[in-house]
């Protein structure tokens, strides 16, 4: 369990550090732009493992599934990179970690699942605090945060999908993630192209390296714990990446922040715990 619990928390960091690569490179390169050269090198990293396994193993009768679970994922982080240029990455990661919130939400109306009492608890928790670190964001129409919840609701969307896809291998379905995200965001990439310095070249291509290293040590983690123990630590990554925030941007999150962000940890991790109770 504490391997899971490590591994967890270790791929919790990776993310940070993608979000965080990611915002460094919003002031250079357009939302596209970055999605596209990110996508591109993580595909081409992995090709050559799955292109020696085989054409056989790329072969899947998920694939309108994958697809689809691929828009809600690009989607979610074309509204994660808008986010970061005006929002603290800790706040765009936390409000991105809101999807836990809306899934029994969103399964609750597709399927008229019943929320019991203490999960519609959990869920008001972490919706107070979603309400108050948009608060401040509703007098100046601030549109990163509003980005950030949308980012979490299109997260949840491809959790959702993700259940019924669950018996396909994790490499086969990064493999069509990574690349339908170059495909589709190639042609709106190539129509704001701008000159991408050094220094972006490299960042993205540790993006690249993150984000793989990232979904490696997750699937790991729950190998060697189950979902309910490590949803907890699914949350360092706030920690890190307000750490990340405040040693790179000085970002500070004031006090109020800090409380609605404490509610949608606490609603958000309630609602996990819940969930898996529930599957059990």
């Amino acid at each position: 369990m504490y391997l899971g619990i490590g591994l967890v928390v270790l791929s919790m960091f990776f993310f940070s550090l993608l979000y965080a690569f990611f915002k460094a490179c919003t002031p250079f390169l357009s939302n596209t732009q970055i999605i596209f050269i990110q996508s591109v090198f993580s595909w081409l990293l992995l090709s050559p493992i799955l292109v020696r396994k085989g054409p056989k193993y790329l072969k899947t009768h998920h694939f309108w599934r994958i697809s689809l679970r691929t828009v809600f994922g690009l989607l979610s982080m074309v509204c994660i990179t808008v986010a970061l240029k005006t929002a603290a990455l800790a706040e765009v990661v936390l409000l991105n970690n809101t999807a836990p919130l809306f899934v029994p939400v969103l399964i609750w109306g597709l399927y008229r699942e019943k929320i019991s009492a203490y999960l519609g608890l959990s869920l008001l928790i972490g919706f107070v605090g979603v309400f108050i670190l948009l608060g401040p964001s509703f007098g100046t129409l601030q549109p990163g945060m509003i980005y950030g919840v949308l980012s979490g609701l299109l997260s949840a969307c491809l959790l959702i999908v993700t259940r019924q896809i669950a018996g396909e291998h994790f490499m086969r379905i990064l493999f069509y993630y990574y690349l339908l995200w170059w495909i589709l965001t190639g042609p709106f990439a190539a129509s704001t192209w701008e000159a991408v310095p050094t220094n972006a070249w490299m960042m993205l291509f540790g993006a690249a390296i993150v984000s793989i290293a990232a979904q490696f040590t997750f699937t790991a983690a729950l190998r060697y714990a189950s979902s309910q123990e490590v949803a907890p630590f699914i949350y360092t990554n706030v920690i890190f990446s307000a750490l990340i925030g405040w040693v790179v941007w000085d970002e500070v999150i004031s006090p109020v922040s800090m409380i609605g962000m404490g509610l949608v940890i606490l609603g958000g991790i309630s609602t996990l715990i819940l969930a898996r109770k529930k599957k059990a």
